[in-house]
């Protein structure tokens, strides 16, 4: 079911007038165009709105009567509209409005191992219609009257009042609940967080538009805290340096000691022409490779044996720190740094800094324009402190939606423009310039609402992602890693947890074949006491020891069947 209550109800009341409103200047003007029909001879607008009310209604003082068939007709059809608006649709619209008006607001509901949600916004719109496509059970609170009302037109469970209440949080079973969701500005998040930490053990994930807040709403309980515009400008960031496998980069890290990572394949590397099996790539470095990008396609979980390392494939690995970087060290020989060509990012704020900081870690020449003179300025990778000198970016100073200052930035000549400036309307017709200029650039924007997402793609954009849908989304993939204890890296591709038991307890990996089986990969061993990444064909699963298992769903499905598995929840916390 999709919601979209940034579109409001018109009031049916409000509706029903101007259509009574509208009749009656319609007959108006018949009557004055038709006053020969009539007796009397006064045919001022007056005259007609008077003599057409009266009609209307059915009263008919006789003061004006029709003399003619013609007006009689004109008599007959105003008549019978009238006992049909008043009789027929006046209650029709009328009770119900009624009923909706005196209806008491919920303060109450009655679930367990839900997600309390607290605070509406187009961001919770996107993250309500995953969790309804996941059929995850969930309630709102919100302290609008009128947000509460379009909910329940909707069906959707919510509750009207203060999130930061006891009483209200109490009322939501928030005791029973696995998530709550803030969604708040700052103090107010903090509030409800406080008070919600005494009354339940759920995961707290905090919305926010400062991440400064994050300090003091961790200290307070909070699990997660989110902002938004960095999940925005990370995302456009990571889809301007991939576009075909953004849905791999929306999570780098699958647990403390885990990380996930992309590697390019260049000319000179001593594994192209080299199946994944002949490249060693696990046996040199512990790493392993869970996908590979071949001509724009992604293959997960690959055949080792069958699957060929071409150049300009990249590799999508999962190890530790340890692991990728032993990688990094057998690349060294023709893998490593790729020619992005000349990137311009329009905007260096909230969204823009965080851009910054993905082209500036994977070592692209990119170009800045800001009507602020931001160098010196870090970009969204460096925790805040001031860059070095070489780190400091290239600054264009003025407007992006000039075109001497896009020419200044040589648009002309770049391969990618990110556009990521405040305002819609300024995206917009940036956009539209940018493309004017160089027909050939790809244009990555931001929007901020979602009715500008198609207007972008109208004006040129190559890609064109929303604050709300995008955030919203991964907000629900967060959730998801809370609640479910997995993290999905594509719709497709997952990695789950699960405790180690019956037949898997005291036996070899390399004897269990669970690749060759399942055709699922064993990335992670946690016995709580160490985690191993990626552990080698010796390695000894003992009782109760966590495993980290990436695979596709039917994947998993034969894994979970194998060995006698379900899910094994709430594993990955901060």
């Amino acid at each position: 079911m999709k919601i979209r209550l940034r579109f409001r109800h018109v009031n049916p009341i409000a509706l029903y007038m101007i259509g009574i409103l509208n009749l009656i200047l319609i007959y108006s003007i018949l009557f004055i165009y038709l006053r020969d029909e009539f007796s009397g001879t006064d045919s001022g607008i007056i005259t007609a709105v008077y003599w057409v009310i009266q009609t209307i209604t059915t009263l008919g003082y006789g003061e004006i009567y029709p003399v003619s068939s013609l007006g009689r007709l004109l008599v007959t059809i105003i008549i019978f509209s009238g006992i049909v608006s008043i009789f027929v649709f006046f209650p029709m619209v009328l009770t119900p409005w009624l009923e909706r008006r005196i209806r008491r607001l919920p303060t109450q509901v009655n679930m367990s191992g839900h997600i309390v949600i607290c605070g509406y916004s187009a961001l919770v719109e996107t993250l309500i219609e995953e969790l309804e496509q996941s059929n995850r059970w969930f309630v709102l609170i919100d302290n609008n009257e009128q947000t509460i009302r379009d909910l329940l037109e909707q069906d959707i469970p919510c509750i009207y009042g203060d999130p930061s209440d006891k009483l209200i949080l109490e009322n939501a079973c928030v005791s029973e609940a696995t998530v709550l969701v803030s969604n708040k500005r700052g103090e107010e998040n903090a509030n409800i967080i406080l008070t919600a930490s005494k009354l339940s053990d759920a995961d707290m994930i905090a919305i926010v538009d400062d991440i400064a807040m994050e300090k003091f709403l961790t200290y307070v309980g909070a699990t997660a805290v989110l902002s938004p515009r960095q999940l925005l400008g990370t995302y456009m960031g990571r889809q301007a340096l991939l576009p075909a496998v953004h849905g791999l980069m929306e999570i780098d890290r699958l647990h403390p000691k885990l990380t996930f990572k992309e590697v390019l394949v260049s000319k000179g590397c001593d594994l192209l022409g080299k199946s994944i099996k002949e490249s060693r790539i696990r046996s040199k470095t512990g790493a392993t490779i869970i996908g590979i990008s071949k001509d724009d396609k992604v293959i997960l979980n690959p055949d080792p044996e069958a699957v060929v390392i071409g150049e300009e494939n990249l590799l999508f690995v999962i190890g530790s720190e340890e692991q990728l970087n032993r990688l990094d060290e057998l690349m060294s020989g023709g893998g490593g740094k790729r020619d992005h060509g000349l990137y311009i990012l329009a905007g260096y704020g909230d969204v823009g800094k965080q851009v910054a900081g993905v082209l500036h870690k994977k070592g692209v020449d990119f170009t800045v324009i800001d009507v602020r003179d931001v160098t010196g300025v870090s970009d969204g990778d460096d925790g805040g402190k001031k860059g070095r000198e070489e780190d400091k970016i290239k600054l264009i100073l003025g407007d992006a939606t000039e075109e001497e200052v896009l020419k200044a930035a040589k648009i002309d000549k770049a391969s990618t423009f990110i556009v990521a400036l405040n305002e819609d309307c300024l995206n917009i017709y940036t956009t539209i310039v940018a493309r004017k200029l160089n027909p050939k650039i790809r244009i990555i924007s931001r929007a901020n609402a979602v009715n500008s997402v198609d207007k972008l793609y109208d004006a040129g954009a190559d890609s064109a992602f929303s604050l709300s849908s995008i955030c919203g989304r991964m907000l629900a993939r967060t959730i998801s890693l809370h609640i479910e204890g997995e993290i999905r890296l594509t719709e497709e591709l997952i990695v789950r947890m699960y405790k180690a038991r019956g037949n898997l307890v005291d036996k070899k990996i390399g004897d269990l074949k669970i690749r060759s089986i399942t055709g699922c990969t064993l990335v992670g061993m946690d016995d709580s006491e160490n985690f191993i990444a990626n552990p080698g064909a010796n390695a000894v699963i003992s009782e109760n020891t966590e495993l980290l298992v990436a695979g596709t769903k039917e994947q998993l499905r034969t894994f979970e069947h194998e060995y006698g598995y379900k899910k094994y929840r709430n594993i990955f916390r901060k």
